[in-house]
């Protein structure tokens, strides 16, 4: 690869990781704001409680964190293909690492913009019996979206330690 190519990778790289920095701006943003009408929730379930004040927030709050994995992981795989001309294993590790942030971070933001979403529009309309089932699924769901999240900054953990 001659030096006029890896320039051009390395800005591309330096611009694509403006990307993680704008979601992670944006996710301090949403959260804050759903978090302030949480009240006195209890810890586990301040993001559901919160999102019933503000539902367009929680929207977005998915939205971003989409966006925020795929972009992490995005810039793992254009490190990758950087990477592949010289040192193939470790481009090919990093690029499935890559795969992974994005995929199970996407899970876990699709999990939270219908799922999340659709239990506060069910709760708000259901009977007092029906909300305290609601409640126990409320929490089985974000143990599941944060696991998703768990697993996808693992991931990233693991590709940023390769690519260092």
């Amino acid at each position: 690869m001659n030096s006029i190519e890896s320039s051009i990778i390395i800005r591309i790289l330096s611009r694509w990781l403006l990307l993680p920095i704008l979601c992670t701006v944006a996710l301090v943003c949403t959260m804050s704001g759903i978090l302030q009408g949480a009240g006195n929730a209890p810890e586990m379930l301040t993001l559901f409680y919160g999102g019933m004040e503000n539902p367009l927030l929680v929207r977005i709050l998915g939205i971003v964190i989409v966006s925020l994995w795929i972009s992490i992981g995005g810039f793992l795989l254009l490190f990758a293909c950087h990477m592949a001309k010289t040192d193939l294993p470790k481009a090919l590790i990093i690029s499935v690492l890559g795969l992974g942030v994005s995929l199970a971070g996407t899970l876990g933001g699709f999990h939270h913009l219908t799922a999340h979403s659709d239990l506060i529009h069910r709760f708000q309309d259901a009977s007092d019996p029906a909300q305290t089932i609601l409640t126990e699924q409320v929490t089985t769901l974000l143990q599941l979206i944060e696991a998703h999240i768990q697993s996808a900054e693992f991931f990233s953990y693991l590709g940023f330690f390769m690519v260092a």
